[in-house]
C-alpha cells in the first residue's frame, strides 16, 4: 500500500498514459461521485418538500397503536388473526394487548392505556355511557365507536342445558337457575325469551356471572342452564348439552364494536393508521372464516378443544364488518332501552353521538 502523496511508479501506469492524464481521470471520477451525492441529496429534499412517498413513509412509521383484543378462553383467536398474515408489512407499529373479557378491556380504553379496543360486545358501549357519573356528550365522551361487525354465521345466542337435564322447555326452568354475564348480549337475549314466553320476572333464578365463571358453574352443575354463543354451540357440537331455546339474530343480533379513545383520530397519520388497521382486521376475519380447518386446528392446539368443539369455534367465531348505519345504531339503541328497563343503567340516552362513520366508506352488509 502506498503512502498518501507518493507518486505512482511508472511500472503501474497503463501504457500510453502519463502521470498527468491519470491524475486528471482520478479528479474527474471524484467530481462525478460528488455530483451524484449532491443530486441524491437534492432529490431527497425535493421529495420531502413536495410530500413525496419518502416523507409520508417516515411519518407513518412514527405511529404506534396499542390495540386491545378479547381472548376469553385462550389466545387461539388472536393467533389465527396473526396467522392470516393480514398485519404483515404495516408502516406503523402495533402493540397487541390481550384481555380476558370486554369488562377488562373497557377500563383500559377509558383510562387511555390502549388506543383501540377491537370487537367488544356492543352492550359495553351502553353500560359505560349509561352509567357515567355525568352524562356524556360528543365533546366529553372518552371514546368513539369506529366499526361494527356481525358473525359470518349468525345463529344468535343459544340457551343450553346438560344432555341429561330433566328440563325440556323454558317453562321447566321455573324454580331453576340460569347464568349469563350481567349487562351482556346474553342477558338481552334472556330478557327477550322470557318476555315472549310469558315467564314472570323472578320465576327463574338468574345468576349473573362472568363468561368464565358461568362456564365453570354450568360444567360443575352449579347452575341448570346457560346462555352463550360460540362456547354453547361448541357444547352442542360435542354432544355434551342440548338446545333449549335460541334467540334468532333478528331478535338479538350479536353486534360487536371497535372503539378508539377520545382524541386519537385528531392526528391525520394516526387516523390513517387506524383506518388501515380496521381493513386488516377484516382481512384476517375473512381468512379465518375461509380457512376454517386451519383455524380449528389452532383451537385444538391452543385451547385444548376437541375437534368437534374446535370446528364449532371456527364456524361461529369470525365476523364480517357492517356499516355504522341506521340498522346498526337502532339495534344497539334498543339494548340501551332494555337495560334501562332492567335497571342496569342509570340514564336513558341517545347513543347516536358516539358513532364516528369516517371509516365506513365501502363497507356493506355481508362481505
Amino acid at each position: 500500500m502506498m503512502e498518501s502523496g507518493t507518486q505512482t511508479p511508472a511500472s503501474v501506469i497503463p501504457q500510453g498514459l502519463s502521470h498527468s492524464t491519470l491524475q486528471t481521470r482520478r479528479i474527474s471520477r471524484s467530481w462525478v461521485r460528488i455530483a451524484c451525492l449532491v443530486l441524491l441529496a437534492v432529490s431527497a429534499s425535493l421529495l420531502a418538500a413536495c410530500g413525496g412517498s419518502s416523507g409520508a413513509s417516515e411519518g407513518s412509521s412514527k405511529v404506534s397503536l396499542k390495540v386491545g383484543v378479547i381472548s376469553p378462553n385462550s389466545s387461539a383467536r388472536q393467533i389465527n388473526r396473526l396467522k392470516s398474515g393480514a398485519f404483515d408489512g404495516t408502516d406503523y407499529s402495533i402493540d397487541w394487548v390481550e384481555f380476558a373479557s370486554t369488562n377488562d378491556a373497557l377500563p383500559a380504553l377509558l383510562s387511555g392505556a390502549i388506543d383501540v379496543a377491537l370487537m367488544v360486545q356492543s352492550p359495553d358501549v351502553v353500560l359505560s355511557s349509561g352509567n357515567a357519573t355525568e352524562q356524556w356528550t360528543a365533546d366529553t365522551a372518552p371514546f368513539v365507536v369506529i366499526a361494527a361487525s356481525l358473525p359470518f354465521t349468525d345463529t344468535g345466542q343459544v340457551l343450553i342445558v346438560k344432555k341429561d337435564s330433566p328440563v325440556q322447555s323454558l317453562s321447566d326452568l321455573t324454580g331453576r337457575s340460569i347464568t349469563f354475564p350481567r349487562g351482556s348480549l346474553m342477558q338481552y337475549c334472556w330478557n327477550k325469551l322470557r318476555s315472549s314466553n310469558n315467564i314472570a320476572d323472578g320465576a327463574v333464578n338468574e345468576v349473573p356471572l362472568s363468561a368464565g365463571e358461568g362456564k365453570a358453574a354450568y360444567q360443575s352443575d352449579g347452575v341448570d342452564s346457560l346462555i352463550s354463543t360460540t362456547w354453547a354451540k361448541a357444547q352442542l357440537a360435542s354432544g355434551k348439552s342440548r338446545l333449549l331455546a335460541q334467540c334468532d339474530s333478528n331478535i338479538s343480533p350479536s353486534y360487536t364494536v371497535s372503539m378508539a379513545r377520545a382524541g386519537l383520530l385528531d392526528d391525520a397519520s394516526t387516523s390513517a393508521a387506524v383506518g388501515d388497521l380496521l381493513e386488516r382486521v377484516q382481512t384476517a376475519e375473512v381468512w379465518s372464516n375461509d380457512h376454517q380447518d386451519l383455524a380449528a386446528q389452532t383451537y385444538v392446539d391452543v385451547a385444548s378443544q376437541s375437534p368437534a368443539e374446535a370446528a364449532a369455534s371456527a364456524t361461529y367465531d369470525y365476523r364480517g364488518r357492517v356499516p355504522l348505519d341506521a340498522e346498526t345504531i337502532t339495534a344497539i339503541q334498543d339494548e340501551a332501552t332494555v337495560f334501562a328497563d332492567l335497571g342496569l343503567i342509570k340514564n336513558r340516552l341517545d347513543l347516536t353521538f358516539l358513532f364516528d362513520t369516517r371509516f365506513d366508506s365501502g363497507v356493506t352488509r355481508g362481505r
